[in-house]
């Protein structure tokens, strides 16, 4: 049937049924030219019964137009394209208030990829921009000039937004650095230097009030990228460590029903980290440490099959304070523990599809735990990991990450 997807008043084939229908019958339904989506009430009208029947009537494939898919529903002696699931008013009682009619739209699969991707991509950045201690272990022991250094982290997320949309994303990342200006003295040390950084992000998308398909697919993402850092450590066990870092970002998406896309963008983000020791009790110090990072993620726009998504910016703010436990056994061995508060302060608002504004929301605020070791392995040479586990206060939202790597002095 050929239709012009839009609201109830859309133009479209129509089968009427004199008599009795029965069984089951599959309809194909080719979307006209210029067809807007739009949310409907009733529905387009597809099929209209003379009589009421069991007769089964059922979609050949997807249908979508804009932001919107279509299902095929039964209404009165009828089955209508609907857009939009509606909720009848409830009318109160003595003993209870009532409730309004409520519209919730029926988002096409892509639309939820796309809202959820801005948040794998805060995810990865934010990973990569890391702490001190996740990207280069333990600084107070350098005994040469200049590090040279890799690591690899990885993080497994899974988010529940606070009205529709959920993700579950895993980031594969490395970095490679190089000290290119050191100093050290007897009571502090000064390092300025360069990495490389690549991840990949692999998440897949979930809408629940998609009556249709609650998976709604997924995406791969790609960042390349250059960072600079300068550190400074206090042999008081005090430190300083600024980081800045832009990458290319790669996006592409493909939706359940196997339609792909493609979404370029670019990213700014910096961190400012400190920490210093608080007290020492039994040979045990107590660290007070305090993050904040930001990210500017610059999207181009794109077009997928049914739709033109805009170009947008994405700002993003991150507090964390934190305290790091540890004892320095010697200089071969340094384990240590940490429990952080991490607060989002700002966050992505929301995207431009079909010069609709979409978005979603996410717990804010999150406690953390881990612990992390630094090992001694040649005379200039340590390895060092660092595992960290994080849930938000509300329980929407919870990732699981690690970072480990090698560094030696020369």
């Amino acid at each position: 049937m050929n239709t012009y997807l839009g609201d109830d008043s859309s133009t479209t084939n129509k089968m009427v049924v004199n008599g009795t229908a029965t069984g089951n019958t599959i309809i194909k339904v080719k979307s006209m030219p210029g067809s807007p989506g739009a949310l409907t009430v009733n529905g387009i009208n597809l099929v209209k019964l003379d009589n009421a029947s069991s007769a089964k009537f059922e979609l050949a494939g997807p249908v979508q137009a804009g932001l919107y898919q279509y299902q095929l529903k039964s209404v009165g002696n009828g089955w209508n394209l609907q857009s939009a699931l509606i909720t009848p008013a409830v009318p109160p009682t003595p003993t209870t208030p009532g409730t309004p009619s409520t519209v919730t739209p029926i988002y096409r699969p892509g639309v939820s990829n796309y809202v959820s991707a801005q948040y794998s991509n805060l995810d990865q950045g934010f990973q990569a921009l890391g702490t001190l201690h996740e990207r280069m272990g333990e600084q107070r022991y350098v005994v040469g000039d200049k590090d040279s250094w890799s690591r690899y982290y990885g993080r497994f997320s899974n988010f529940k937004g606070d009205n529709r949309f959920s993700q579950r994303s895993m980031v594969n990342g490395v970095q490679l650095g190089q000290d290119v200006y050191a100093k050290v003295k007897e009571d502090s040390q000064k390092h300025f230097g360069f990495f490389l950084d690549y991840a990949n992000t692999q998440s897949s998308y979930q809408d629940r009030l998609n009556p249709i398909n609650t998976d709604t697919g997924d995406m791969l993402s790609h960042s390349y990228g250059i960072g600079a850092y300068y550190t400074v450590v206090k042999q008081n066990s005090s430190y300083i460590d600024l980081v800045a870092l832009a990458n290319r970002v790669h996006n592409r998406f493909t939706d359940v029903y196997g339609s792909k896309s493609t979404q370029n963008g670019y990213r700014i983000a910096v961190s400012a980290e400190g920490g210093t020791k608080l007290f020492e009790v039994a040979k045990v110090k107590f660290e007070g440490q305090a993050q904040l990072m930001y990210q500017f993620i610059s999207y181009g726009s794109f077009n997928d099959s049914f739709s033109t998504i805009d170009g947008y910016d994405s700002h993003s703010l991150r507090g964390r304070v934190g305290l790091r436990v540890y004892r320095d056994f010697s200089s071969n061995w340094l384990p240590y523990g940490i429990v952080n508060y991490i607060s989002d302060i700002a966050t992505p608002s929301s995207i431009t599809v079909d010069g609709n504004k979409l978005g979603e929301k996410y717990s804010r605020h999150a406690g953390e735990i881990g612990a992390g070791v630094q090992v001694k392995i040649g005379k200039t040479t340590h390895i060092y990991a660092d595992g960290r586990y994080l849930t938000s206060f509300s329980g929407s939202r919870e990732s699981t990450k690690v970072s480990a790597g090698i560094k030696t002095e020369w």
